[in-house]
């Protein structure tokens, strides 16, 4: 098949650069003779086969060809050195020999054994790391969790695990937690729940040791992927380190709260990490907002802690300069211990470290806007401020020590257990919600749609209401010269509802778009009929000066709640509720052929947003003082 071994590795090459590779079509015959010349021009040579080789993994499961006795002896010889190689690079050769050996003779764990082995390994030590994730990233994308639950299952066994260092623990969790699960096919919700599973027993066993250290490190990982079910991750985890922590504050004497008085209360904000997700925009458009209360600015100075969580993602250097353009003093307390290592740290000694600046800031007032954090939990249950609040976006389970108030930017969130305040939130227009763009972008995606057309916009794909989609599709039809561009994904089912109603041919889905662009482009929003106080899309789009039309079933329409009537009577004022069906329908034709009323409605959305900022903003401020002063 191949003269030399120079073609060969030309071939794998080649391959690799290959996207399409997957669709060649070996038969069974290839793949023996391949076989034949990888034994014979490469490793009866005394050479290693390229790991390129693994990329046929799938080819050569299928084919389930006889084994070749001749390749047991580099098996053999692989697992003979992994077991007491101590080099990252060695390892991660006769890793690469193994798995290629037992691939070729059709072995279908061998991409499991290779991932086995590769987890744990310290990808920094590496002498090539960029290339190799480059491959190992080429190799697994396609992974999908009943494999990833396997080399869980086998790299987590309590057995083996607990009789790791500490560093080799650590490993194993970054590399399965940090790597794999940034693998689309992997990211099934419901799934990580058996994941949780496995490591749960874990946790148990280094809280039983007292192993406060190993206890917030993996935790971490459990905190990012695992809590749909807080109730029980805060019974079961949460608990835990806070009375670990509380303990070993106990026992260390660890520094307390200061007491003394200053000019202006201090108050900390302690964040996970700094990245760009709704809940940045909330919170930087909150800070915002208060520093520019004079009153607040007079009496009160802000710091903002981020705690850094590599393994989870790097925080945004872009944010952190935002945030200290507000005034703030921001800090990262644990930026050079990460400097010196990015994922393999003592979460312990990160904690206390933590702790220390904010204690040596002398901090007032202290308010944990992560959520469930563990180093948060450590900071809490360990009083490191005189009073400490949580700040929640959704989490109303949350329940450790030395919580001394509770806020929430979401609707309501008291309990039976717990008050909330309610922070209203004035979001920074300009930044947020309408930030300037290329006028030249805009009109290089209109011309991606018919000409002149009438551009509705909405939601078609996660709207299961058939009511809502009659009505756009009967819109559609009554103006012959218009389309409809939805936000979401074109699925066979998005596809069947669409055909049923006959809008298929006039319906786009852009996909994963900029939404700031789209909202200069779509003429008229049709609001899809369900109740979202705070819809962010619907919110940027009229900050734009952009008509929505909205209309909602009887019984919301009718509604006592007093919120939902207060809602309901502004939109009536403002002019863009329908109260049935066929107004709906009649209002977008209607507007749809003047440019007049379009305008107008448009310029009574943006108006309907600055003034829910306005509430918002004395809200906020009325509520804050509540809580600092």
């Amino acid at each position: 098949m191949f003269k030399n071994k120079n073609e060969l590795f030309n071939f794998f090459h080649n391959l690799k650069e290959e996207p399409n590779f997957k669709k060649i079509n070996f038969t069974k015959t290839d793949l023996e003779n391949l076989r034949d010349d990888i034994y014979d021009l490469i490793l009866k040579a005394g050479d290693l086969a390229p790991r390129e080789c693994l990329l046929l993994f799938e080819f050569y499961a299928k084919a389930k060809l006889s084994p070749k006795k001749e390749l047991d002896i580099y098996i053999q010889t692989a697992n003979k050195y992994l077991a007491s190689m101590q080099s990252a690079d060695e390892k991660l050769l006769f890793a690469e020999l193994k798995a290629v050996c037992l691939m070729l003779n059709s072995d279908e764990k061998a991409l499991l054994e290779y991932a086995k082995i590769i987890s744990t390994l310290q990808f920094s030590q590496l002498s090539k790391v960029e290339e190799f994730i480059d491959f190992f990233n080429g190799l697994f994308k396609d992974i999908g969790f009943r494999e990833f639950y396997k080399i869980c299952k086998h790299l987590f066994n309590p057995k083996t695990f607990l009789s790791l260092s500490a560093t080799e623990q650590k490993t194993i969790l970054t590399n399965t937690m940090a790597y794999y699960l940034s693998f689309d096919k992997i990211k099934i919700k419901a799934d990580f729940a058996r994941i949780y599973e496995l490591m749960i027993v874990l946790f148990n066993a280094f809280v039983k040791d007292k192993n406060l250290d190993m206890a917030l490190y993996i935790c971490a990982f459990m905190l990012e992927y695992f809590t749909d079910d807080k109730e029980r991750v805060n019974a079961e985890v949460m608990q835990a380190i806070q009375n670990l922590a509380y303990n070993y504050a106990k026992n260390e004497n660890l520094p307390k709260p200061h007491s003394n008085k200053h000019e202006k209360i201090r108050v900390g904000f302690m964040r996970g990490r700094v990245s760009f997700d709704l809940a940045y925009k909330i919170e930087y458009s909150m800070l915002k907002a208060l520093l520019e209360d004079k009153n607040i600015n007079e009496k009160c100075e802000f710091y903002f802690y981020s705690f850094q969580m590599p393994q989870l993602g790097d925080d945004n250097p872009v944010l952190m300069v935002d945030l200290i353009s507000l005034g703030i003093d921001f800090k990262a307390p644990a930026a050079g211990m990460h400097a010196l290592n990015k994922f393999l740290f003592d979460s312990l000694e990160k904690a206390k470290i933590i702790r220390d600046e904010i204690i040596a800031d002398e901090i007032d007032v202290l308010i944990d806007l992560s959520g469930f954090n563990e180093i948060a939990n450590f900071i809490f249950s360990t009083r490191t401020a005189k009073k400490q609040v949580y700040f929640a976006h959704k989490n109303a389970q949350y329940d450790i020590k030395n919580i001394d108030e509770r806020a929430s930017f979401c609707d309501d969130l008291s309990n039976d257990k717990f008050h909330f305040e309610k922070l209203s939130v004035p979001m920074d227009i300009a930044k947020f919600y309408n930030p300037p763009v290329d006028e030249n972008l805009i009109q290089s995606i209109k011309q991606m749609y018919p000409k002149d057309a009438f551009i509705f916009g909405g939601d078609l794909a996660s709207s299961d209401d058939e009511r809502y989609l009659r009505c756009v599709a009967q819109i559609l039809k009554d103006n012959k010269n218009s389309i409809f561009i939805s936000y979401g994904t074109n699925s066979k089912s998005v596809q069947n509802k669409l055909k049923k109603f006959g809008m298929s041919k006039r319906v786009y889905f852009p996909g994963d778009v900029d939404t700031h662009l789209y909202g200069h482009i779509i003429d008229l929003w049709l609001g899809d009929f369900r109740l979202n106080f705070k819809n962010e899309k619907l919110n940027e789009y009229m900050s734009k000066s952009k008509p929505v039309l909205y209309y909602f079933e009887p019984k919301i329409l009718k509604s006592q709640d007093e919120n939902i009537k207060a809602f309901m009577q502004k939109l009536q004022e403002l002019d863009f509720l329908a109260l049935s069906e066929q107004d709906y329908i009649q209002k977008a034709n209607e507007l749809a052929k003047s440019p007049k009323m379009l305008a107008t409605l448009g310029k009574n959305c943006a108006n309907f947003i600055t003034q829910t900022n306005k509430n918002a903003q004395e809200s906020l401020i009325k509520e804050f003082n509540k809580i600092i002063f």
